[in-house]
This record gives structure tokens, sequence and C-alpha cells, in this order.
């Protein structure tokens, strides 16, 4: 099983967001989500938005990275400058990577729904690359 670490810079949209994406449709892969400020809460409409998707779990929260401690990840996934900038060290052979998702500045349905879409489109083919070459 491929360990994917998504970090963000709340956890409370995006990463989840990606979280739920990569456990719910990629194959051999669990994702592990965290932020370098993070918030304490998932957002409500983002959850919302999950459950709407069927893709929810109770699991999903927001967390720092010290919550993770004694995971060893195959992938490092950051989704915003300051999560890029504030990234935690890991083994020199794990890969990091940073895909730049724009946050929402409001969270509406139609904002949360395209930030759903641009990680379906953009983050989970990249891990698929990434595993599968």
């Amino acid at each position: 099983m491929n360990k994917v670490l998504i970090i963000g810079n709340e956890n409370s949209c995006r990463s989840i967001i990606s979280q739920a994406l990569i456990n719910t449709f990629l194959d051999d892969t669990k994702a592990y989500s965290c932020g370098v400020n993070a918030s304490g809460n998932v957002d409500a409409k983002t959850r919302d938005l999950l459950v709407s998707e069927g893709i929810w779990s109770t699991s999903y929260a927001s967390k720092k990275f010290n919550a993770l401690k004694g995971v060893t990840f195959d992938l490092v996934i950051t989704l915003s400058p300051e999560a890029k900038q504030q990234c935690p060290s890991f083994p020199e052979d794990t890969p990091i990577i940073h895909i730049a998702i724009q946050n929402p500045s409001n969270k509406s349905s139609d904002a949360l729904h395209q930030i759903y879409t641009n990680i379906a489109q953009e983050v989970l083919p990249i891990i698929k690359d990434h595993f599968i070459p």
C-alpha cells in the first residue's frame, strides 16, 4: 500500500478534499493529510460537499504533522505556498511535490466544487503517474 501525505495550510479544505479523493479513487494508495497551521476543524461546507459526493469519512480531521509521527510516506504533496515553505523534514528518498491549488476565497458551493474538480484533475493524475509510470 502506497502512503501519500497531503499538506495544506489549515487542513480544513483542500487537503481534506485531496485525502478523500485519493482514498476513494486510487487503489493501493492510502492518503493522510495535515496542515502547517492546522485549524483543528474541517470546514463544514467542505464536509457537506464530501458527504454529497459520497466520499466523507468521520476519520477526516484537521491536524498538525506531529499527529502523524511514526508514519512513513512514499510521497508528500504540498498544496499551498505556506505548506511548501514550512514542509517538515522527511527522509532524503521521500519525493516531495508541490501542486498549487488555489484556496477558495469564499467557500461557496460553486467555489468548493471547483476546488474538488481541480484536485481530481490535477492531483490524482500526478499520484497515479508517480506510482504507475
